[in-house]
């Protein structure tokens, strides 16, 4: 049997190396192991979430594209609509443009027949008569709309007035039954 001589006290390692503390290493409580197993099952779960971290991120990629794609064509739809009713408002507008004028002919003709052949005073008649046509129901428009604000001003301002007269109402009632439970309550 070999036997090793002691170190001296300079062979020794100096206090501060070790800061102290003993290089014996306690056992491990049931409590330590249990929770070491725990930070292994996250230490593998981080570790295969890791390993799908760049499909993940190819998915989302393809995604946020589709997604994209998605507004895109929402959004040229939206603007074929838009010049699709824009054509038509135009076209509707020729069309009534057209009838009226071819009216408003037929109207200065049987006028200028009736006159005696003078067209020129058909067409002021007939252009004065629709101009004035046009002024009253501009005029009835915004009369009608006027009434209808003033309907609706009536309504919100009665159900303020409904709602404040029920909040003063409620109020006096709590004001009763506080000063009936306290007595020292000075009544006015």
């Amino acid at each position: 049997m070999v036997t090793r001589p002691t170190p001296t006290s300079e062979q020794r390692r100096p206090s501060s190396a070790t800061n102290g503390a003993s290089t014996h290493r306690p056992r491990r409580s049931r409590e330590d192991r249990r929770t070491e197993a725990i930070f292994a099952k996250v230490k593998s779960a981080l570790a295969s979430a890791r390993a799908c971290l760049p499909d993940l991120r190819a998915d989302m990629w393809c995604y946020a594209e589709v997604q994209r794609d998605r507004v895109k064509l929402m959004l040229a739809q939206a603007m074929l609509r838009l010049a699709l009713a824009f054509l038509l408002l135009i076209s509707f507008a020729v069309v009534v443009a057209n009838s009226v004028s071819v009216l408003l002919a037929g109207i200065a003709g049987g006028v200028t027949e009736a006159i005696g052949g003078k067209p020129w005073l058909a067409n002021v008649i007939t252009g004065g008569g629709s101009l004035l046509l046009l002024g009253v129901a501009i005029l009835l428009g915004l009369q009608l709309r006027r009434r209808s604000r003033m309907r609706r001003l009536h309504r919100v301002y009665a159900r303020a007035e409904a709602r404040q007269a029920a909040s003063v109402a409620e109020a006096g009632k709590r004001a009763t039954r506080n000063s009936k439970e306290d007595p020292d309550v000075v009544r006015s």
